[in-house]
């Protein structure tokens, strides 16, 4: 993947300093597959685009396009097919989606989410101490959970849906 920056509205080093207040600047990203053939673009968008491997193959992705209000999430086939999954309100930073098929890990909402890619589901694991879910993964058959809490940090493991 390549994101490219407009670096024209202020100068490289003060665009930079003012991220918090102005937000990122515009972004031009496109997502390049390299073959026997060479390369060849898959995907291009001017949205804030974030990707991450979605399987031990490598030929898949996920996908995270952010337009200021709204991610849009799609999956990228390794035969250049685009296949929209949904979209959920605010920003949403994927983590992980190769750990088990159709789920993955993210933070939303300031706080680590699962996403059922299939069913189109987030969930978000709500501990009753108040302690921080710092990171999820998902395995066969359990969700594990890091959490953080009174100056010591916990793994609980939980069903899978």
């Amino acid at each position: 993947m390549d994101t490219r920056y407009d670096g024209n509205l202020l100068p490289s080093m003060m665009m930079w300093q003012m991220t918090p207040l102005v937000g990122m600047p515009p972004t031009e990203s496109a997502v390049w597959s390299v073959g026997a053939r060479g390369a060849t673009e898959r995907a291009h968008t001017r949205l804030d685009l974030r990707c991450v491997s979605d399987g031990a193959s490598g030929t898949t992705s996920l996908c995270a396009a952010f337009d200021g209000v709204h991610t849009r999430l799609s999956r990228l086939e390794g035969d250049e097919h685009v296949m929209p999954l949904g979209q959920l309100a605010g920003r949403v930073y994927l983590d992980d989606a190769s750990s088990a098929p159709d789920w993955a890990t993210a933070w939303w909402k300031r706080g680590a989410v699962l996403l059922r890619l299939s069913t189109r589901e987030a969930f978000e694991i709500a501990d009753a101490t108040s302690r921080q879910v710092r990171a999820l993964t998902v395995a066969d058959a359990v969700i594990g959970a890091l959490t953080f809490g009174n100056g010591e940090t916990t793994v609980h493991l939980y069903s899978r849906p």
